[in-house]
């Protein structure tokens, strides 16, 4: 789902959201929210798929997939497996064979580095660092040396804290 404009979603984003018989979800209440406001209507059962069931998860939508259902997954605010879930069911449809087409949207780090009025290449990205400080140091002083555009994701509440 995109992070900002409701009106950045695709055209062809629409048609999937519309036309799947399963969306795997993080969560289903700001789904049903989200498509309602987006005007979405679809018939498809939603799934939960988030980072505390995932590997579960995984399991039961391979299945699903294995008996033809067609599944799309969303995440709250963002793409699937970059820093959010999506990397094991990924992983479980490689091993089975299973195709998988991803519909692009919009992209927080490429719509931000289109804007930098900096250099931006080579652009590295970290995804969220660890919320412990002693970690979250030793993580970025492993690039103090690098030369180009870092980009981190980061909770709005520990923004100010991040170094």
């Amino acid at each position: 789902m995109p992070i900002g404009h409701i009106d950045d979603l695709s055209p062809r984003a629409r048609q999937t959201l519309e036309s799947c018989e399963i969306i795997a979800c993080e969560d289903s209440r700001k789904l049903r929210s989200w498509l309602s406001r987006a005007g979405i209507e679809t018939s498809a059962r939603f799934m939960a798929h988030h980072s505390h069931n995932e590997a579960a998860s995984s399991t039961g939508l391979l299945k699903e997939l294995q008996e033809g259902k067609n599944i799309a997954l969303v995440s709250d605010a963002g793409t699937p497996r970059i820093s959010d879930p999506g990397g094991s069911l990924l992983k479980t449809c490689f091993e089975s064979g299973i195709h998988v087409t991803p519909v692009p949207g919009p992209s927080a780090i490429i719509t931000l580095a289109s804007i930098a009025p900096f250099s931006v290449s080579p652009l590295l990205f970290l995804g969220f660092l660890s919320p412990k400080s002693g970690r979250r140091q030793n993580a970025l002083k492993k690039y103090d040396d690098f030369e180009g555009a870092i980009v981190l994701y980061e909770s709005v509440h520990r923004v100010s804290s991040l170094v």
